[in-house]
């Protein structure tokens, strides 16, 4: 299916300041999967230097397959570059707001 569910939902502990979000800033999406919308979360992390190649930004991305199963890490860092390289004129971020 679509990255990171169906229906989304996007949180950021930050507003962007101009085109990018600032050192810091959390970017969390939660995802729809069979009526669970919160059966993927992905989270970005900003972090100052951490990896200067993907704009600074630590990946992962959790799973769970029903709402009273815990979450797994599904996905992180590595495996998330490769798409989030289609946004690296928006902060590697898809959504245009936050």
């Amino acid at each position: 299916g679509a990255p990171h569910g169906g229906v989304k939902n996007v949180f950021a502990t930050a507003d962007r300041e101009g085109a990018t979000f600032p050192d810091g800033a959390v970017v969390v999406k939660e995802g729809e999967r069979g009526g669970d919308l919160a059966a993927i979360v992905a989270i970005l992390r900003k972090v100052a230097g951490v990896d200067p190649e993907h704009g600074v930004w630590e990946y992962i991305e959790y799973s769970r397959s029903d709402p009273q199963s815990p979450y797994t890490v599904l996905a992180q860092d590595q495996v998330c570059w490769g798409c989030h390289m289609g946004a690296i004129d928006n902060d590697w971020v898809f959504t245009a707001s936050p």
